[in-house]
């Protein structure tokens, strides 16, 4: 007696394609590349001048009085003046995936 063949249901047929084109369409994509970090990146020189300009006063800033303050902008003008021009260079952070940072 002859046995019937097994008949795929179109259901799972149907699945099984799309996920062959799925995986098919992802391997095949590839991310368009980054483009190269500005060099000099001026982010860099931003937290180098940042961190020049943190301590303690700048901390207590808003608590000073007129004269103090204005001591305190005298003797970091050269690291604010440092900062802004930092500013006018063009930076970019890159991004990391988390498993990286992690």
């Amino acid at each position: 007696m002859p046995t019937k063949p097994h008949r795929v249901p179109p259901a799972l047929a149907l699945a099984s394609g799309l996920v062959l084109l799925g995986l098919i369409v992802f391997l095949l994509v590839r991310p368009p590349a980054r483009p190269a970090l500005p060099n000099p990146n001026g982010y860099d020189d931003f937290v180098t001048a940042t961190e020049l300009v943190r301590g303690d006063a700048i901390n207590e800033a808003s608590t000073l009085d007129h004269d103090k303050l204005l001591a305190l902008v005298s003797t970091l003008s050269e690291h604010l003046q440092r900062e802004s021009c930092v500013l006018a260079q063009e930076f970019e952070i890159r991004r990391f995936p988390l498993s990286i940072c992690l």
